[in-house]
C-alpha cells in the first residue's frame, strides 16, 4: 500500500494555485538552476512564460542534498542504468528534429525512495513548479494500470475516491468541502 500511496501522492501534487505578482528574477548560476527569491504566491504560470531558457542543460547523476527532507543518491550506485539514462538525457537536451517535439523541461528519476538523477532544460528550474496540464491524465492512467497489474488495486477500487487510499493523510487539514464521504457504504 505504501507504493500506491507514493504513486498517488506524487500525481496529486502536480499543480499549485498562484496569487500575487512579481517581477522576473535574474537567472541563478547555482548548481541546479533555480529562480532566486521565488515566492509561491507569485503568478507562477505567467512568470514561467518569461523565464529565459537555460544557456545549457543541467544534468546530474548525483543530485545535491539540499537538507529539505528529500533523500538523494547516485544514479548507478543506488540503482538505475547510468549509461542508458545519460544517453536519453542528452537526447532530450539536443535540438529537436521536429517542432512538435523537444519541449521537455525536466527529467527527474527517483529510485527506491531516493532522487538519483535530475536534469533541467529550457525554462525548468529546480525550485519552480512544473506544470503538467493534460498529461496528468495519462500519468494517472498509467499509474493506475500498473497498480492493478502489481495487485495493489483491484478493478472495483476504481469507483472509490482516491483519498481512501491515503491512510496517512490528515483530512482535517484539507479545505472545507475538499473531502467527500470517506466511508462509502457498500
Amino acid at each position: 500500500m505504501k507504493q500506491l500511496l507514493a504513486l498517488i501522492t506524487s500525481l496529486l501534487l502536480a499543480s499549485l494555485t498562484a496569487l500575487g505578482d512579481v517581477p522576473l528574477p535574474p537567472q541563478s548560476n547555482g548548481l541546479a538552476p533555480e529562480v532566486p527569491g521565488l515566492n509561491l504566491k507569485d503568478k507562477l504560470y505567467q512568470l514561467e512564460a518569461r523565464l529565459p531558457d537555460l544557456d545549457k542543460p543541467f544534468i546530474s547523476t548525483a543530485p545535491e542534498n539540499k537538507q529539505d527532507g528529500l533523500l538523494v543518491g547516485s544514479l548507478g550506485m543506488d540503482g538505475g542504468g547510468l549509461a542508458a539514462i545519460e544517453v536519453f538525457a542528452n537526447e532530450l537536451a539536443a535540438p529537436a528534429k521536429d517542432e512538435k517535439a523537444g519541449n521537455v523541461d525536466s527529467l527527474l528519476i527517483s529510485y527506491r525512495g531516493k532522487l538519483v538523477f535530475e536534469s533541467y532544460y529550457r525554462r525548468a528550474r529546480a525550485n519552480f513548479p512544473q506544470y503538467q496540464m493534460s498529461i496528468t491524465k495519462s500519468y494517472t492512467a498509467l499509474a493506475i494500470g500498473r497498480a492493478i497489474q502489481m495487485g495493489l488495486l483491484k478493478m472495483e477500487d476504481l469507483d472509490k475516491p482516491a483519498i481512501l487510499f491515503l491512510k496517512e493523510l490528515d483530512t482535517t487539514k484539507l479545505v472545507a468541502g475538499g473531502v467527500i464521504d470517506c466511508n462509502p457504504k457498500g
